[in-house]
């Protein structure tokens, strides 16, 4: 798993989707729609960096 933590949500899904990812949640404090990628940042991931993600 990439290291997303502190990027800006736009580009930490490029990341995973370069990484092979296909299917990823994102989701606010609240559990509020994201309109506009681009004005969030990632604050926590729920796998960890350099883990592997089970599929």
């Amino acid at each position: 798993m990439p290291d997303v933590v502190s990027s800006n949500l736009k580009d930490a899904l490029e990341t995973l989707k370069k990484a092979g990812f296909s299917s990823i949640d994102t989701m606010t404090d609240n559990d509020g729609y994201i309109w506009d990628n681009s004005d969030w940042e990632v604050v926590s991931q729920s796998v960890q960096a350099g883990e592997k993600e089970n599929e």
